[in-house]
């Protein structure tokens, strides 16, 4: 890990693979980045053509499930955490 990272909270994602949690001003920096990158994407209809395309080209091993909620919502992590236990 790097030696910026070493003191940073760690999110575990699978046995191998643990990321550094960006810190405040870390992540605020993140987000003013893809802030200023989307005020860019004005074209919803190359949107949805992107993302139709995501969907249509997806191996059949890959289930596309859309949802309207955040990825850290609770409703969203318990649905998540039960389709991986089924599978």
């Amino acid at each position: 890990m790097p030696e910026e990272f070493k003191n940073h909270q760690l999110v575990f994602h699978s046995p191998v693979v643990f990321v550094p949690r960006l810190n405040e001003e870390e992540i605020i920096k993140v987000a003013d980045d893809i802030c200023q990158r989307l005020q860019h994407t004005k074209d919803k209809a190359s949107d949805a053509a992107f993302f139709n395309r995501l969907k249509e080209k997806m191996p059949e091993n890959i289930i596309v499930l859309e949802r309207e909620i955040y990825a850290e919502d609770s409703e969203f992590v318990k649905e998540a955490v039960d389709l991986l236990v089924e599978g």
